[in-house]
């Protein structure tokens, strides 16, 4: 009998975009340069903001939520000499949490539901296989709901369990919920967590910068210039995340620090491309704002000094530059500025803190 598959190629031109993906990839966890972000601070954040609206919505703490989820495993496990997967009828499992962590049952099926799979969900979106904005994933959504002559079943194992519930701490993290917890008070607490994060970002940037010894401002949204005459920028061209000035004043980084989701699949491949290429998009923008600097350099470089103390050479150069705190598909796509993640730039940046990367030069 002749084996059926489904083969999908890539032309070459494609191959080696992908193929460049994956060595930025490599890199960036290769690396032994300092994460800018703590997972564990991440999910403090998460806890402090959600503690409220997420027991107003679902009826207990996100903290109980997840907790209830992680220890499944103590109180439920496959048959010996089995698979390491559970198969339990939905009502006896929904029950059986609820006994067991003294909760309302009410309140389990809505955590649960947020991280199961179910037919229901995946025809709703009429996926296809070259459908990319599929949202219903099982990297999110570890739990399946499966079909059974004695009622639905639940089907899971506990090592997706745990992988997928630090997926979904990430995701809220950039204000992508459940459809079962996208609520409007959560979704609020998310979005302030996101603009903190966003914030902090920015924060650790400046003192990476500052640790190889340039001279930064941040959040710049004016500047003075020798007289004493005040230039706004915040609406037009746009406020500008970091500017950095080089131990030897020859080189000011403009820098936009963009805190975005990882880029994991075709779904986000597209969105990043979407993020930084086009009109009024971020590449655009950038470029405005780097024309501006260019044309008032001199109102630059005076409000430089004056604000970080640092000494500018007037021959310096501005160089833009997109910081993403992972590895961005938009990164393979050439142009006049460089995007890379902020953990290699600044691993190549400590070995030599008086000048720009080599590998970064246009």
């Amino acid at each position: 009998m002749q084996a059926k598959y489904f083969e999908y190629r890539l032309e070459p031109a494609a191959q080696a975009i992908f193929e460049s993906f994956q060595k930025m990839k490599i890199e960036h966890h290769a690396s032994s340069g300092k994460e800018l972000e703590d997972f564990a601070d991440v999910w403090n954040l998460l806890n402090v903001q959600l503690k409220e609206p997420f027991e107003k919505e679902i009826g207990i703490p996100i903290d109980r939520a997840f907790r209830l989820c992680f220890g499944l495993k103590e109180f439920s496990s496959p048959p010996k000499d089995s698979f390491d997967v559970l198969f339990i009828p939905d009502q006896k499992l929904y029950a059986g949490i609820a006994l067991n962590y003294s909760l309302p049952e009410t309140s389990v099926r809505r955590v649960i539901s947020g991280l199961t799979l179910t037919k229901e969900s995946l025809d709703a979106e009429n996926r296809e296989v070259f459908d990319t904005k599929r949202h219903f994933q099982s990297r999110f959504r570890a739990f399946a709901r499966l079909p059974h002559s004695t009622g639905p079943h639940l089907a899971w194992d506990t090592f997706t369990l745990e992988e997928s519930l630090a997926e979904v701490v990430g995701d809220m993290s950039f204000c992508k919920l459940p459809s079962e917890w996208d609520l409007p008070s959560i979704y609020g607490a998310v979005q302030s967590v996101n603009q903190t994060l966003g914030k902090r970002f920015v924060q650790q940037v400046r003192d990476r910068f500052e640790s190889c010894g340039w001279r930064c401002k941040t959040e710049v949204k004016g500047f003075i210039d020798r007289n004493g005459a005040s230039y706004n920028i915040a609406n037009d061209p746009g406020e500008i995340d970091v500017l950095a000035v080089s131990p030897d004043g020859s080189i000011i980084a403009q820098v936009e620090c963009k805190r975005l989701s990882p880029s994991t699949d075709t779904r986000t491949y597209r969105d990043d491309l979407s993020d930084f290429y086009g009109s009024g998009k971020f590449v655009e923008k950038a470029n405005r704002k780097h024309e501006w600097l260019i044309k008032n350099q001199l109102v630059l470089i005076a409000d430089l000094e004056r604000s970080t103390g640092a000494r500018v050479k007037q021959t310096a150069i501005v160089r833009p530059i997109f910081l993403t705190l992972f590895p961005n598909f938009a990164a393979t796509r050439a142009t006049d500025i460089t995007v890379i993640s902020a953990k290699v730039f600044f691993q190549r940046l400590t070995t030599n803190p008086l000048s720009w990367p080599t590998s970064l030069e246009g």
